[in-house]
């Protein structure tokens, strides 16, 4: 038993400093990314634009040949999939190469599930209307957006910043306020014959 809580311990360290190495990692390619192309002539950045291009095919080429092999070996499909969804770094791989084994609309679900007591905690609520074909998230704002300009400044950015994290492949947010309704209209409906 104690064996088992120290290996676990060992992990968590483990997988703290990948999540720290990776971060570095990813600043130091942004870095790159800006600095190479000042380096290199026009003709020897377009080779390291399509080296880069190849090497990322065949890693994502490579990685869905290994969630392939592991699901044929016997692996509970759906317990696979959430443990690889929960770890940060491998559910980024995997966006990366577009295997993510939750569909977009279902992590943009999730994110909102996430924020909706904080939204409530200030009479606001979110609905994701749609996902359309260009990748756009649709939402409808109700509650406490209303008139209020800096309320729903605050309630945007906060729904835009989970979406992003979440579905980082979401094309775009576009936000619409929930219907009003005019309290002086009131609907008469015509029953039965004149």
């Amino acid at each position: 038993m104690a064996r088992s809580r120290a290996r676990s311990i060992m992990m968590d360290e483990v997988r703290t400093g990948e999540l720290a190495g990776a971060d570095r990692d990813a600043r130091r390619i942004a870095e790159l990314l800006e600095l190479l192309p000042s380096m290199a002539g026009p003709s020897t950045w377009n080779g390291i634009e399509e080296l880069v291009d190849l090497l990322v095919h065949v890693q994502g080429q490579g990685l869905a040949a290994c969630l392939a092999l592991a699901r044929q070996a016997g692996v509970d499909p759906s317990r696979f999939d959430t443990l690889l969804a929960e770890d940060e770094l491998v559910s980024n791989l995997l966006l990366l190469h577009g295997l993510h084994p939750v569909p977009a609309r279902v992590r943009v679900e999730q994110a909102l599930e996430r924020i909706r007591p904080s939204l409530a905690s200030h009479s606001g609520g979110v609905e994701l209307v749609g996902l359309d074909e260009e990748g756009v998230a649709h939402l409808r704002l109700s509650g406490a957006c209303d008139g209020c300009a800096s309320s729903r400044a605050t309630v945007e950015q906060t729904v835009r910043r989970a979406i992003e994290e979440a579905a980082p492949e979401v094309a775009g947010i576009e936000v619409e306020e929930e219907p009003k309704s005019d309290p002086s209209f009131v609907q008469l409906t015509v029953r039965g014959g004149a």
